[in-house]
């Protein structure tokens, strides 16, 4: 398979290709996080040139008039962005789905143009496994009955069948992928068993240039303190606003293109998409889908004869929910030694996954309310669209005045009567963090919360509860929010 940007520039080749020769309108391409999203923009746009390309979703905004740098072409684009009426639209699950699923005209307006489609959706493996069934469901009701097409796009394909009806059966693009995997294979994966933290930092500490990737938040906080002082080393994880991160893998992409010594300690949100090359990667316990995509950060572009992937179990860190029943169904698939990146494998471990799951596929019974409304013709569209939520709505934001352009949309928020569009513009500057902890800092003034268009922002006023080695420092009372991972 491709890597970096042509795996990207593939799948739309791909998609424009079937869409002209099959008389489609346009293109949507599908990804999973606001972390990659504008890395594949900006690929598109250098092919097909700015007024091609639309991007949706909460890191980018459109100049309004008024603003400094306002044009007749920014406000077509604006404009094209509600409805999603250009060539090639980029997105997120978040939007797409929800879109699909929702009951504000706000939202719904964009769907029409869904007919007649190509919708792509990269790292197809991260739609969430308890909203399964219904986003499948909504996928297979543009296909069959909207004439649009769907590319599930990824290293890792889900087992679906079973999960899509009879009559519309999935089908393989590529020729031969068993052929393929042998022939562009690029890493070998090996197994450390039980290791602690200061084995393992000293295993990291050995290396020239290596990613290791752990579980938590807390995990990568514990292992970037046992290694502190070392200049080389890089911590990443959700606890940066997106534009600190964005500087962060840009310094991380100079050093391995230089050769310079490059050590990262990361969360999970540095696998999907993300266009970073290591020798040597080390990954704690997971899923096989997960550990796929972290071998996709080692030799990605294939200079080595074969990169090292090294799995792990992490001592004192336990694994809890998704985690624990992913690296459960790993385990079952790999009992005799099997190939763990090999395309049977991954099958195997996706079906297993989803025997373990269950009823879990729809955990919030969404396809049975919807069977029932649909017997009645009385859909209750405004509870579906509640409950359909790919993001949990119990974190917080706060906006981190992380550089001078966030400090100057503070005091536009500040001073402004009406300053609009200003809360999507900080969304690059925008940590999530649970409630409690909003609240203590909150209670101990190290926030500030603005009325801002009739609505709240909360900015953190305290600059020392913010690090460039980490981002948003924990609360003092961080025992264990930390063993849930928040991309």
């Amino acid at each position: 398979m491709p890597t970096g940007g042509g795996k990207t520039l593939s799948s739309l080749a791909f998609a424009l290709q079937h869409a002209v020769c099959n008389g489609l309108e346009r293109v949507v391409y599908v990804v999973p996080f606001t972390s990659i999203i504008e890395q594949n923009a900006a690929v598109f746009r250098e092919a097909l040139g700015d007024e091609a390309v639309v991007e949706h979703h909460s890191n980018f905004q459109y100049p309004r008039e008024g603003d400094e740098n306002w044009d007749k072409g920014s406000a077509s684009l604006g404009l094209a962005t509600e409805n999603w009426d250009a060539p090639l639209i980029v997105t997120t699950n978040v939007q797409f789905f929800e879109s699909l699923f929702a009951n504000r005209s706000s939202r719904c307006r964009k769907l029409h143009s869904l007919s007649r489609s190509v919708v792509i959706l990269d790292e197809a493996q991260m739609i969430p496994t308890d909203l399964l069934k219904p986003s499948l469901a909504a996928l297979w009701e543009l296909v069959g009955n909207y004439g649009s097409t769907v590319v599930l796009c990824t290293a890792t394909q889900p087992a679906l069948q079973g999960l899509v009806p009879p009559d519309m059966p999935a089908k393989e693009i590529a020729p031969d992928p068993a052929r393929l995997f042998e022939v562009l294979r690029r890493v070998a994966v090996s197994q450390l068993g039980a290791v602690e933290d200061g084995k393992l930092a000293e295993e990291i500490s050995r290396q020239h240039q290596a990613l290791c990737i752990v579980n938590t938040r807390s995990h990568a906080r514990d292992l970037h303190d046992l290694l502190q002082g070392k200049e080389e080393v890089i911590h990443l994880s959700g606890r940066m606003c997106p534009r600190h991160r964005a500087k962060v893998l840009a310094e991380v992409r100079r050093r391995l293109r230089d050769g310079a010594p490059c050590l990262v300690v990361s969360t999970q949100l540095i696998e999907a998409g993300v266009d970073v090359d290591f020798p040597v990667v080390l990954r704690a316990a997971t899923g096989l889908d997960s550990l796929a995509q972290a071998a996709g950060r080692c030799n990605r572009e294939g200079r080595l004869e074969c990169g090292r992937v090294f799995l792990f179990d992490p001592i004192g860190h336990p694994l809890r929910g998704w985690f624990e029943r992913t690296a459960t169904a790993a385990n079952m698939t790999l009992r005799g030694g099997a190939d763990p990146l090999s395309p049977k494998s991954m099958e195997q471990y996706f079906a297993t996954l989803y025997d373990l799951e269950g009823g879990g596929l729809d955990k919030m019974g969404i396809m049975g309310r919807i069977a029932e409304g649909g017997s009645k013709v009385q859909f209750q569209f405004a509870e579906l669209a509640q409950t359909f939520r790919m993001i949990e709505e119990d974190m917080m934001s706060v906006v981190v005045p992380w550089d001078e352009e966030a400090f100057q949309y503070v005091r536009h928020a500040r001073s402004s009567q009406t300053p609009y569009g200003l809360l999507r513009k900080v969304q690059p500057y925008v940590v999530q963090i649970p409630p409690w902890e909003f609240l203590d800092l909150q209670k101990n003034h190290q926030m500030e919360v603005l009325e801002i268009n009739g609505g709240t922002m909360a900015v953190l006023a305290d600059l020392s509860c913010y690090s460039d080695e980490v981002g948003l420092q924990p609360s003092a009372r961080d025992g264990h929010a930390g063993e849930v991972l928040i991309f």
